[in-house]
């Protein structure tokens, strides 16, 4: 499935203003429309007015366990619960503790630093797995 970058919306979270250049700059660049929060991440039912077809999410290091706790809040909404989500950090001895988490959630994650070839390139694997889940539901059009 060919993903076309220009429809797709993505929502950027990071407490790092510098993660979050870098990964605005790729994405732009790629045609990707998006939306950049900061800070302590919206509940699940606010992600209904953003409607983003993907989510890139720093661990939100300054927050301690926001950042997972708003993956669970997404899995456990029947509005978002297939809404993937790029997890970026590097911080890898907590990737490694949240790996059985992440890996249920369905989370694509990438490692910092990174190419930024492997960063866009888990973007349109996320997309286009979304794609793929979305198009299996009884009542998609």
């Amino acid at each position: 499935m060919e993903i076309t970058n220009r429809r797709y919306h993505v929502l950027i979270y990071d407490d790092d203003l510098k993660m979050v250049d870098v990964y605005a700059s790729l994405l732009a660049k790629a045609g990707y429309r998006l939306t950049i929060r900061r800070g302590v991440p919206l509940d699940a039912t606010a992600m209904s007015v953003l409607v983003p077809d993907l989510i890139v999410l720093g661990l939100l290091d300054e927050y301690a366990d926001a950042g997972t706790g708003f993956i669970a809040q997404l899995r456990a909404h029947p509005d978002t619960h297939l809404l993937p989500i790029v997890v970026c950090s590097g911080d890898t001895e907590r990737l490694h503790r949240l790996e059985t988490r992440l890996l249920a959630w369905d989370c694509t994650v990438v490692i910092r630093p990174f190419k930024g070839e492997v960063f866009l390139a888990a973007v349109r694997s996320g997309l286009e797995r979304g794609s793929i889940l979305a198009a299996r539901l009884p009542d998609a059009a």
